[in-house]
């Protein structure tokens, strides 16, 4: 995972089972960007990640529910195993 996707999560609360939730609704649904290239490590490294978008009703701390939107980006490593996280957060535009 990237720093970034460190504090992303660290600041919606979420643990690895709440990214894996949102994963496997990503999977479940049409939400696709694009495809990008994604600096790693201080931009040392680049990654060609794929971004997914995904919405999903939450109640919020205020008690009231309401549509969350999340972005994510991930790319998986060379042997087709790692799962690399490089954000996952709430619309920043």
């Amino acid at each position: 995972m990237t720093h970034r996707s460190r504090q992303d999560m660290q600041g919606l609360g979420w643990a690895i089972s709440d990214v894996a939730e949102v994963i496997e609704g990503i999977l479940g649904a049409v939400s696709y960007l694009g495809s990008e290239w994604c600096a790693l490590s201080g931009n040392a490294t680049m990654a060609a990640c794929d971004a997914y978008h995904y919405r999903r009703r939450e109640r919020v701390p205020a008690g009231m529910e309401m549509t969350c939107e999340y972005y994510l980006k991930w790319a998986i490593g060379q042997n087709g195993d790692l799962l690399l996280l490089v954000s996952c957060h709430l619309s920043r535009g």
